[in-house]
């Protein structure tokens, strides 16, 4: 994978630990965060795929999944507010 110069810096920085190459930290709320919109944007695309199967083949599996998904989602928002207060 190729650096791509970024372009709102007046100069090329010369040495690689300079803020224009450096990768922001994010802390572990972030990452989790991060994790739920993947996991709820891939099962989406995951339907949006499957809409056109019909439920003889896709056993109507799917529905139940997203289910799950978003009821564990709503689980771990519940025990994050636990632990915040």
């Amino acid at each position: 994978m190729a650096f791509m110069y970024p372009m709102h810096f007046p100069t090329v920085p010369l040495r690689w630990d300079e803020p224009a190459w450096a990768i922001p930290c994010t802390d572990a709320v972030d990452e989790i965060l991060l994790s739920r919109l993947e996991s709820r944007i891939n099962a989406q695309s995951i339907f949006t795929q499957m809409r056109s199967v019909p439920n003889v083949i896709s056993g109507s599996t799917l529905l139940q999944e997203i289910d799950d998904l978003e009821e564990d989602d709503e689980e771990v928002a519940d025990e994050d507010d636990e632990q915040n207060q």
